[in-house]
């Protein structure tokens, strides 16, 4: 009996790169983005067989995430994460995560893109005077596949 394993989990971070997060047609660039996250895979679904030490694996729902961090700039983004009023949904987003491969010998830009639902934000003021006001997207779910290209 063979078993269907779900995907190994994979995941895509980005330091100090360009993102741009649209909602209903405006795109918002996130200043200063840093330690942006999208983390993606199929969760398994464990099944117990009698008789047997080994359980069988079956590939279960899509499971995607999205984080990042930047500087807090417009009261803008505070409306990433606003229920649409007529639908009662918060409704998607899209985001471009552009960097530098820098383990490529061409070193090429490349551009990640996600569909995703921004649950979660949160404002975090510095902890002293040297600091900036920082935004944070804390919980967004992905909605689909994310792409890579390289440019």
């Amino acid at each position: 009996m063979s078993a269907t394993i779900g995907s190994v989990l994979k995941s895509i971070v980005a330091k100090h790169a360009k993102i741009y997060v649209t909602k209903t047609g405006i795109k918002n660039f996130l200043a200063a983005a840093k330690n942006a996250r999208i983390q993606y895979r199929f969760n398994p679904i464990e099944e117990p067989v009698i008789g047997s030490q080994f359980s069988y694996v079956l590939t279960g729902g899509y499971h995607g995430e999205f984080e990042a961090e930047t500087i807090y700039t417009t009261d803008m983004l505070l409306e990433l994460n606003k229920v649409d009023a007529a639908t009662l949904e918060v409704p998607d987003c899209i985001v471009e995560i552009e960097g530098k491969d820098v383990i490529s010998p061409t070193q090429n830009i490349k551009r990640v893109t996600c569909a995703c639902k921004i649950f979660g934000m949160e404002v975090v003021t510095p902890g002293d005077s040297q600091g900036v006001l920082r935004a944070r997207i804390t919980s967004a779910l992905l909605t689909a596949y994310p792409t890579i290209a390289a440019q």
